[in-house]
């Protein structure tokens, strides 16, 4: 943006401010939250299994206070909770929000369809089940969005 390489971005509010983004742009475009978003976010905190197996039961111990679901639970809280930090650096700088429609919202789920079926060929090619896996995957996000 500010070499002025690139005239857009799409990116999480709680990242604009660390990059100083609000000060490169006057204009944001949203979209309603009652709309599904336009990305999701995925993070895994992995560990070697065998990696895993070979530590002591003390090390373990450690290892399983600080992981799983609960641990998921908290990092959502604070991912979704840091949205509101980023956005109000926008505006306290006076910057102008639109809300784009949810009839244009629907013209871009229609143009990305092709997509889906793109991918869902892909995974079918490599011998997996990309019908089941998209289905699965968008299961998952009504499950657990907000």
């Amino acid at each position: 943006m500010s070499k002025g390489t690139i005239d857009g971005f799409l990116l999480p509010w709680e990242v604009i401010p660390s990059v100083k983004l609000q000060e490169m742009v006057k204009y944001h475009s949203e979209t309603d939250p009652s709309r599904p978003a336009l990305y999701s976010a995925v993070f895994v905190f992995g560990m070697n299994q065998a990696r895993y197996d070979s530590l002591s039961p003390e090390q373990k111990k450690v290892i399983d206070a600080n992981s799983g679901p609960e641990l998921s639970r908290q990092i959502g809280r604070i991912w979704d909770n840091s949205q509101a930090a980023g956005r109000k650096a926008a505006q306290e700088r006076g910057n102008v929000f639109y809300m784009v429609p949810p009839s244009e919202l629907d013209n871009w789920v229609k143009a990305s369809a092709p997509l889906y079926d793109d991918w869902v060929a892909d995974m079918n090619k490599r011998g997996l089940p990309g019908s089941q896996m998209l289905q699965d995957a968008r299961a998952l996000l009504a499950q657990y969005k907000k």
